[in-house]
């Protein structure tokens, strides 16, 4: 029982990391695409500036 447990976590863990790739990769290309380049330097490494422009571009 615990394997299946350990494996489903797991599992689940990978899904969240891959989603949360996806939706970095679409915010980079937005916003390389709008030559927002200063965003996207200030998006690398704040958190929640990053959620708040996703918000702002419909990307989540």
């Amino acid at each position: 029982m615990c394997k299946a447990f350990d494996d489903m976590m797991r599992d689940s863990r990978e899904e969240g990391y891959m989603r949360c790739e996806r939706l970095m990769e679409k915010l980079n290309q937005v916003l390389i695409a709008s030559k927002r380049i200063d965003d996207l330097v200030h998006a690398s490494t704040d958190r929640e500036y990053r959620q708040k422009l996703m918000m702002e571009l419909g990307i989540v």
